[in-house]
């Protein structure tokens, strides 16, 4: 990392921790996520990153080695979904959740359609670029063409298939609805005490948010389903 100063840590991803660095050749800023080798070893992320490429996803560009760490070397986010919109004063229109969702459907269906599972779709993983929205952390990604086992248990997740040890694409499906009701309510909650009718949009995401989430994960919309709804 000798071309890289570390400017502030950014947060923690999964398996590792993420900084904004700068490169002291091109003077460009960066982002690194510091993965441990220990880690890396049962993750897929450094083989995935190197292969994906998508306008709607965090670009990859090198990884670094030392004694105990990767590094993994990408895109800059300008700010993530979360900070901007997290908080329930935060204005937000239809359009701009419509866009936001359309932006992570395309990702989403990138993957899906090179059989790789996110496993970890959240708004804290969707960061602004630009004029655009772009999905990152590939941490906890495998590739797999529709559900396999999982042998570890996440009991604090909701998801009804993890409790049978499954995860796969109908996984990603339900956490990109868990998204649309987020921003459901970040929508609705400012506007709670004058709004007493919704756009026909709202209802839309809502029909959307439910056919996400259904509880027979063999019966979920696919992404390709998710994307016309959102056209």
């Amino acid at each position: 990392m000798e071309d890289y100063t570390i400017m502030k840590h950014l947060g923690s991803g999964s398996y590792g921790n993420v900084y904004k660095v700068f490169n002291i050749r091109d003077h460009k800023y960066y982002a690194a996520k510091k993965i441990s080798k220990l880690y890396i070893q049962n993750s897929e992320e450094e083989c995935l990153c190197k292969i994906i490429h998508h306008p709607n996803i965090i670009q990859f560009y090198k990884e670094i080695f030392d004694k105990q760490y990767i590094y993994l070397i990408m895109e800059l986010g300008d700010q993530d979904f979360y900070q901007r919109y997290s908080k329930l004063n935060k204005n937000i229109s239809l359009d701009e959740i419509f866009y936001a969702l359309q932006c992570i459907g395309q990702a989403i269906k990138y993957l899906h359609d090179h059989n790789i599972v996110h496993a970890d779709i959240k708004i804290e993983n969707i960061l602004i670029c630009g004029n655009t929205y772009k999905l990152c952390d590939f941490g906890l990604s495998f590739s797999c063409s529709f559900v396999q086992y999982c042998p570890y248990s996440f009991k604090q997740l909701p998801i009804p298939e993890i409790k049978q040890h499954l995860w796969g694409k109908p996984t990603d499906i339900w956490e990109f609805g868990k998204i649309v009701e987020r921003l459901l309510l970040i929508y609705a909650f400012p506007k709670r005490k004058y709004l007493t009718t919704f756009d026909e949009k709202y209802y839309k995401l809502i029909k959307l948010r439910n056919l996400c989430m259904h509880k027979d994960f063999r019966k979920r919309i696919t992404i390709d389903e998710v994307l016309h709804l959102l056209s």
